[in-house]
Formats: C-alpha cells, structure tokens, sequence
C-alpha cells in the first residue's frame, strides 16, 4: 500500500503526504490487530466475534487508485491511454446513528471527500472549435450521502451526492484548459470492520469532469483503503 501511494496523483500527491504516515500507521495496526486477533484465538475459547452497533461519531478515510476509467475518444493515429492508477481520494464524515434493518442494521451517514485523478491521453475539444490530441486529468470535492448497510462485520456502501470538479487539459501541441463544474457523483463499495474503530474497503466512484463547453464526461474510479471510526 505504501508503494500505492508513491504513484498517487499529483494534484493530491502533497495533501495525501501530509497524511501518509497516518495511513501507514492505520495499515500496520491493521495488520498488528489481525495477528493479535489470530493469536487470542488460539490461545483462547471461542468467541462471540458479531460487531458490535454502529456509533454516532465521526470518521476519516482514504483510498488510493486500483483504476480509473475515463469516459473519452482516442485521435487516429495518436497516444491514446483511458486509464491510469494514479488516483485517490481523502474523506471524513459524521455517522448519525443506526436502526435495524433486516438482520443487520442501516447507518445514516454524511461524507465530504476529496478526490483527483492522474492523466489520460485522448482527444479533446478546445474552446476555439478544434479537436486535439492531449493529457486529461481531474481533482475535486463531493459531499455524499453515505449512508450504508452492515450485517455482522460486512457493509455495503452506496453513496450519492454533489461533485465540484476541476478538469484540465495540456494540449501534445501547446498551451492547457481548465474548466469547473458541478454534477450528481453516485459509488458503491464493500466493507469490512475489524473492530469498533477500523474499516476496511473497496469502492467504485463515478465522478462527473468537464474538459469543455462541448466535453462533459464522467470517470470510474476504483480504489481500496481503510477508515477509522472515532
């Protein structure tokens, strides 16, 4: 996973370095709990091993880039790459409490994140009317309604919510474009708490990026990371 982060995209590369080595605490007591846990269960009688409900609280996450999948056209003749592993993304949110659901519970939460993506080689529209070949990229902020389901130790995590993107592009022949936007931002993930703090997970965001007036296109981003639960 640390390696993973070396390949972080640019854009979020300073911020998630700010946080590195909380991660990389978060995945070595991850792991250090995982031998404990081993451990206790040989030396001792079997145990009630259900979680225990979902507290209100708030919590902090990230995730790096597995994937990213650009929604883009390639140019004849030219480099053309949808896909990159330089991605991730930085949360926090605010679980408001929980109610049965079936076997399981439902849990009501609101998450802020902060993503980015690192470059795909395509065609692009520019706001004179040409097509040109060049590098795409993307950051931006969502707020989700991340809401999620959990039986025993497994969750399922669907999100929906707003995104503000900046995407960006550096033309193979000169000169860049950026433009802003707004748009609906909708996932879903699996989980898997290893105790009352510490969550695993895998998910799949689909992000929506504007390159121009004439160029809206969304990108699925897939990342694995870990949250903490306070």
């Amino acid at each position: 996973m640390p390696g993973a982060l070396v390949n972080l995209h640019p854009h979020l590369k300073e911020f998630i370095m700010a946080k590195h080595p909380i991660l990389l605490a978060l995945l070595l007591s991850v792991a250090a709990a995982g031998m404990a846990t081993a451990a206790d269960t040989s030396a001792a009688p079997a145990a009630d091993t259900s979680a225990a409900p979902v507290a209100a609280g708030v919590y902090v996450g990230a995730g790096v880039g597995l994937r990213s999948s650009y929604g883009l056209d390639c140019i004849s003749g030219a480099t053309c790459d949808l896909h990159t592993n330089q991605s991730g993304k930085l949360y926090a949110g605010y679980v408001f409490g929980s109610r049965p659901f079936f076997t399981g519970e439902a849990v009501r939460a609101l998450e802020l994140m902060a993503y980015a993506g690192g470059a795909a080689d395509a065609g692009f529209h520019t706001p004179a009317g040409t097509y040109l070949q060049g590098a795409g990229k993307f950051q931006g902020m969502a707020l989700v309604n991340a809401g999620y389901f959990r039986i025993d130790r497994w969750e399922l995590d669907p999100r929906l919510g707003v995104a503000y993107t900046r995407g960006s592009v550096d033309y193979a022949q000169g000169g860049s474009d950026a433009h802003n936007a707004f748009g609906v931002t909708y996932g879903i993930g699996a989980g898997y708490a290893l105790d009352k703090n510490w969550s695993l997970h895998v998910d799949w965001d689909r992000v929506p990026v504007k390159f121009s007036d004439a160029q809206r296109t969304n990108v699925n981003m897939f990342t694995v990371g870990a949250s903490y639960h306070f």
